[in-house]
């Protein structure tokens, strides 16, 4: 009941507005009618806080059918005009080459202004912009309109806003503004509104994030993939599509790429078939192996027994010269193909009672030579074969529960000898040798370990430390012996799917880690367990893929690019810095191998060469060993091959994707076989980018 007594409130409205009659509207079955009512306002009435109620009432039964209401100090009077803004649209001066507004930039500032239909026409418009933010100068606040009348659009692109954005304003904010309009001021009816807007900057890169229509669960790459020059995003996800964006945000040509079912593993990138262009290869969980091509033609080139859900590694395991393609699957088999399809000998290898959903490494680890294939299971072990599908001395190991993160590989102790970490669903590390025997195992919970590794040596003292997270939401940072860093574990403030990357992001060539979470943030932390400035970054989803850190929008500058439940964001760091040898992507490079390699540093403070370049060797003459330097400008594929003095391949010591800088290689005098070389001439040639240089270097014995 209401103050006055009426027991229905209803009938009161409806025998006072507009009239003591009412408005008679008749409606139609499955149709609609827009009904004009008009009121006056008396000079003397005071308003605040009065709504205008409208509503269509059965008249027999009295039952409400529909209704609205508004706030009558919000509606405009139809003899003034009634202007808003449509829409803003800003042009960065002196834009950095990420092409959104950051601090210390300036900026030209339109606002597309329209009036309502059946009000006036709103002659001689101006519009007055200020700001309350001690961030921001005004260094053009007024933009004229002229005329703009009933149902029209006009912006101001003649007579431009502008402002600037302090030094010391923070990376991320929104910053207040107000549009006063004024028009028709020598008329009967003056007007005057005022407008709110917000401008807001951030760290996205210009044309992300982009929206996906579902999640995306692995890891992505960053590579020119079509050879213009210009690097692209290759990801795929449960869309069951390959994409591959441009820094415009547009796909390439001929992309996305349809597999027919999800893709929960990360895509590989490579020339797996030796011919000097790249080729993307992925497993969709319908059990196919896809080779996509830059042009975004592609066909499955093998079936899997089951699922296939992990992601491929591309490696030369024959000594040929092309990429072979090893995938796991669910079915207990383990497939090792060419790029044409065809498989490897003595392949698949079928793993009895060994279901497998995620990744291999390959790494020579036995030093014999050849290369290795290392996984872990649902058997509860890790497993590890020559690429003659014998099982190595050792194996498997039993690791008590279900083996499910991707193994990698890496010389821990800076021994010579290469170490196998990986971890398992009761949340244990476990470091494994060579041959077989476990070195330690370490636990900060009893959540799952479901992610990859990532090993840095952060205090260059020729040990490494390893990062590693767990289902919980903990993120810990380990030495080589296993023994938790200070300052670790850390929360990441929900379950973690995410495998941690590590890249200097501030300059000051210490790596920082960056991990996702499905707490929908960011986070990045320093090598003490500190938080890096501005993270964790809120972002619009559950971060399950594993992020890649590169330059690429080329400008100097590294981006952190990842995928979310949502979108595909790219995160525009404002420093200079250069990725280094750094764990930057998932399973370690784009060919997923999932081996860190000490033997390829970069060097040289993280300075960038101009061109393509191969240094002399030295000592030359050598014996045993020799030092390849080598530079390239750019991210590029790169083949570092030794040739005899007839022209024959002997060794190649490179084939892979490297990031821009100098970089130092070992050679050993041996064979691709490690066969001791005799003593004669030998050439060095490089590859990369379309470009080739050679040197000629003297083996003495």
């Amino acid at each position: 009941m209401g103050g006055n007594g009426y027991p229905n409130h209803g009938n009161v409205m409806r025998d006072m507005i507009p009239d003591e009659n009412g408005t008679t509207i008749t409606l139609e079955s499955g149709g609609s009618i827009m009904e004009n009512l008009n009121f006056h306002v008396p000079d003397n009435f005071v308003f605040d806080n009065c709504k205008l109620v409208a509503f269509v009432q059965n008249n027999s039964t009295k039952e409400i059918l529909n209704a609205a209401v508004t706030g009558i100090e919000e509606m405009a009077p139809v003899n003034i005009p009634f202007l808003t803004a449509l829409s803003t649209n800003m042009t960065v001066i002196g834009d950095d080459g990420d092409g959104t507004l950051n601090p210390g930039e300036s900026a030209e500032y339109v606002v597309t202004v329209q009036n309502s239909c059946d009000f006036v026409s709103a002659y001689d418009v101006t519009g007055y912009l200020t700001s309350s933010s001690p961030y921001i100068t005004i260094t053009d606040g007024v933009g004229v309109y002229d005329m703009i009348v009933s149902c029209d659009v006009v912006t101001n692109l003649s007579d431009k806003f502008a402002f600037s954005v302090s030094e010391s304003a923070p990376d991320i904010a929104d910053f207040d503004f107000n549009l006063r309009l004024v028009a028709n001021q020598t008329g009967e009816a003056p007007y005057e509104t005022n407008l709110p807007l917000i401008v807001s900057i951030d760290l996205f890169q210009a044309n992300f994030p982009i929206e996906l229509s579902q999640p995306i669960m692995s890891g992505n790459a960053v590579v020119d993939l079509d050879g213009d020059g210009t690097k692209e995003v290759v990801v795929g996800g449960t869309d069951s599509l390959l994409h591959v964006f441009t820094l415009s945000g547009t796909e390439l040509a001929g992309f996305p790429y349809a597999t027919g079912n999800w893709i929960l593993g990360s895509p590989a990138v490579g020339d797996i078939d030796n011919d000097g262009d790249l080729e993307v290869v992925v497993a969709s969980r319908d059990r196919k192996i896809h080779v996509i091509q830059h042009d975004g033609s592609g066909v499955a080139i093998a079936e899997a027994a089951h699922y296939l859900m992990s992601t491929p590694a591309l490696d030369d395991l024959d000594g040929d010269g092309d990429l072979e393609i090893v995938v796991p699957g669910y079915g207990y088999d383990v497939l090792a193909v060419h790029h044409d399809g065809t498989s490897l000998a003595n392949f698949p290898l079928t793993i009895p009672g060994g279901r497998m959903s995620c990744g291999v490494s390959i790494a020579d680890i036995d030093g014999d030579g050849s290369k290795d294939l290392v996984f872990g299971t649902w058997s509860d072990s890790i497993f590890a074969y020559n690429t003659n599908g014998e099982l190595l001395s050792g194996f498997p190991v039993d690791l008590i529960t279900n083996a499910a993160a991707p193994a990698v590989v890496a010389d821990i102790d800076g021994d010579g000898t290469l170490e196998i970490l990986t971890g398992q669903d009761s949340g244990y590390l476990y470091a494994i040798a060579h041959d077989g025997t476990v070195l330690w195992r370490q636990q900060i919970s009893a959540a799952s370990i479901r992610t990859a590794v990532a090993v840095c040596d952060f205090d260059s003292d020729g040990f490494m430390e390893i990062v590693y997270t767990t289902l919980d939401g903990n993120i810990n940072v380990v030495d080589y012996e296993g023994n938790s860093l200070s300052g670790w574990p850390q929360s990441l403030g929900g379950a973690c799917y995410s495998s941690p990357v590590i890249a200097d992001l501030d300059g000051d060539a210490t790596p920082e880690i960056i991990v996702g979470s499905n707490s929908s943030e960011l986070y990045a932390f320093h090598a003490d367990g500190s938080s890096v400035n501005l993270f964790p970054l809120p972002l619009s989803g559950a971060v399950r893929g594993t992020p890649t850190v590169a330059d690429l929008s080329q400008d100097g500058t590294l981006e952190i690019i990842v995928g979310t439940d949502h979108d595909l964001t790219v995160i525009n760091l404002k420093t200079l810095s250069e990725l280094g040898p750094t764990w930057s992507t998932a399973q370690g490079n784009n060919q997923r191998t999932g081996y860190y390699n000490p033997q390829a540093t970069s060097v040289e403070g993280f300075q960038i060469p101009e061109i393509l370049s191969l240094k002399q060797n030295y000592p030359n003459p050598f014996n045993p060993t020799t030092t390849i330097e080598f530079g390239i400008p750019v991210q590029s594929f790169v083949n570092l091959i030794i040739y005899d003095v007839l022209g024959q391949e002997v060794n190649r010591l490179v084939q892979s994707e490297l990031a821009p800088g100098t970089y130092h290689y070992q050679w050993n005098g041996m064979d691709a076989s490690s066969k001791t070389l005799e003593t004669g001439i030998y050439f060095a040639r490089i590859s990369a980018g379309g470009s080739d240089q050679i040197v000629k270097m003297m083996l003495l014995k």
